[in-house]
Order: C-alpha cells, then sequence, then structure tokens
C-alpha cells in the first residue's frame, strides 16, 4: 500500500510533503533528482522494489522538494535558496522526530544532501550519492542552456521528452514502453511547463563543489563505470575525505535500471556498516555575515537614543 502522505511545515511556512515505510534501527531520507511526485513513485515496479528494500533496513523518508510534486510552489522567478532547502529537510526531520538521518541522494539531489552533511554533521549519519550529477562540480557556462531553458516548457511531459530522459540515463530499458510512459507521467504530475524551468535552473545553479573537502561524515559515492555520471562522481570522491566509493558495471546512470539489485546492496551494506558512532567533527561548514553602519558613532550622538536604536533594529531586519 501507498503510505500516507503528510506534511511538516518550515520556518517560511512553506509546506513539505513527505512519507514514510518501513521500520528498523536507522532513519534514511530518500531524494530523487529533480523533480518527483511521492504517490506515482510507488507505481513504478523497480522503483517500488528499491523502496521496499531500503524500508527492510530501516525507516525509509521521502520528500517532495519544495516546488515539486505535492510540496507547495515557489515564485519561478525567485529560486529557494540552499539554506531553504535545508530548512525543508530540518521540517521533515522534526515532523517524523529524526534525530539523525542516513541522507541517500539520486542525481541532482546529491548537490542538496552534499551541502546537508557539511552544515550539519551532528544531524548526519551517513551521506549515500549514486551518479551525483554535473551540476554538483564546477563547469563552464554551457551556452546552450538558455536555448534548453526556452524550449522545455513545449517538450514539458511530452512522450518524446520521457522517451529522451529514459534513452539517457537507463538505457538497458530504453525499449519499455511503460517507463517511458510512467517518466512521461512522472514530469505531468510533479511540475508544471513553468516549474519545470524553475527545478532545471535550480539543479544547474546549485554548485557545491567547494563544500565537498568540508564533509566530515561516512560517505558512499556510487555509480555505473560507462554512465555519464562516472566521470563527475569520481571527481566527486577525490573530494571528499575518506569517502567510499562503489563502482558497478554498466552504462545506467539511474539506480531504476540495470543491475539495480546489487547497486542497492552495496548502499545496504554501507548503512548497515556505518554503525552509531555519536560525530565529533573538527570542521564545520558555516556562514558567517558582518554587517556594519558607517559612521555609527556619530550618527547614534546626532540620533539620539531612541531613534538610533530603531534604525539599528530595522538594520539588522
Amino acid at each position: 500500500m501507498t503510505p500516507e502522505t503528510r506534511y511538516a511545515r518550515t520556518t517560511d511556512g512553506t509546506h513539505v510533503a513527505y512519507q514514510v515505510h518501513g521500520e528498523g534501527p536507522v532513519d534514511i531520507l530518500v531524494h530523487r533528482g529533480s523533480f518527483s511526485n511521492l504517490d506515482h513513485e510507488w507505481d513504478e515496479p523497480v522503483l517500488a522494489g528499491i523502496y521496499r528494500r531500503l524500508g527492510s533496513i530501516g525507516r525509509v523518508i521521502r520528500m517532495d522538494r519544495r516546488g515539486s510534486g505535492l510540496s507547495d510552489r515557489f515564485d519561478p522567478s525567485v529560486l529557494p535558496t540552499i539554506e531553504d532547502r535545508i530548512d525543508d529537510i530540518r521540517a521533515v526531520m522534526g515532523a517524523v522526530q529524526a534525530e539523525r538521518l542516513v541522507l541517500f541522494g539520486l542525481g541532482h539531489a546529491s548537490a542538496l544532501f552534499a551541502a546537508c552533511a557539511a552544515m550539519h554533521p551532528e544531524r548526519t549519519r551517513a551521506l549515500v550519492m549514486f551518479s551525483p550529477t554535473d551540476s554538483i562540480v564546477e563547469r563552464p557556462d554551457d551556452v546552450e542552456l538558455s536555448t534548453y531553458y526556452r524550449d522545455l516548457p513545449a517538450r514539458w511531459a511530452t512522450r518524446e521528452y520521457a522517451k529522451v530522459f529514459v534513452e539517457n540515463g537507463a538505457p538497458s530499458r530504453s525499449d519499455d514502453d511503460a517507463l517511458v510512459e510512467w517518466w512521461r507521467q512522472e514530469q505531468r504530475l510533479s511540475a508544471s511547463p513553468d516549474d519545470a524551468v524553475a527545478l532545471a535552473r535550480l539543479a544547474e545553479e546549485t554548485n557545491v563543489d567547494d563544500v565537498l573537502p568540508a564533509i566530515r561524515v561516512p560517505t558512499l559515492i556510487a555509480w555505473r563505470a560507462e554512465s555519464w555520471a562516472a566521470a563527475t562522481a569520481r571527481h566527486i570522491a577525490g573530494r571528499i575525505p575518506n569517502a567510499e566509493t562503489c563502482e558497478l558495471p554498466g552504462a545506467d546512470a539511474f539506480l531504476l535500471s540495470g543491475d539495480w539489485q546489487r547497486g542497492v546492496a552495496c548502499i545496504e551494506r554501507f548503512i548497515l556498516g556505518v554503525g552509531d558512532i555519536e560525530p565529533e567533527p573538527d570542521r564545520v561548514l558555516a556562514t558567517l555575515l558582518f554587517t556594519d553602519i558607517v559612521g555609527s558613532t556619530e550618527r547614534a550622538a546626532a540620533m539620539g537614543d531612541r531613534a538610533w536604536r530603531d534604525l539599528v533594529e530595522r538594520h539588522h531586519a
């Protein structure tokens, strides 16, 4: 049965949809790509099988990112920050009463989870990335992106576009008409055309390459050797201290194709081997903001205490 969808409310009032299934000694937060729909994911037999397998070793928590699926939308002209999206994770953790998570990111979700692991190692039990995509690392501006964004609304949720997704990410299932149709429906149920452009921009502009050396939690990067994700995955593995790797044979970038049982087994072994040691990080990623009001001493004297206090409060706000 499909788990019940519930909602967590973030500090800025956004409702984030999540589902929970399985039981066990570890909480595993699974996040897919740049768009998703929690209910519809269960209609893909292999993906549902992966979720059930993970549910046999722990409590699996899944969420639709803001702007996608069953979660609240955001203004496409104002992309959410990395802090906004980490706040989504913290809201879900609070709703399900999870203290520490294994963060399991597929594709574009790996970048968000890498930042979360670096900023909150005390809440991260381990980090798993499968086929992390190239938006996670530094790369030259792609002049074709503007054309891609321009054409995406007309292509979104068409059978032709879904076919391209499957051929690129799951070539071993390129003749699977049921998968192509599922992917088309996944796009339609995940986002409108304008939302799809915003989510694509968000994925492309999320670059956490400089964050990777700050990760100090147990980390596994997995990929298939002949897939388009291989070069990026190897780069990331070299950037994260003491990261473990799992290179699998095949050309499929998506976990739901190819020998998916072997991929899941590799991930299960890593998660079960992490243990429950409390982290004592010697490095935590943080952002510091320092502000000052120019000529503050002279201005305070000229304005008087009450007016100056009002000015400082407005400045801080």
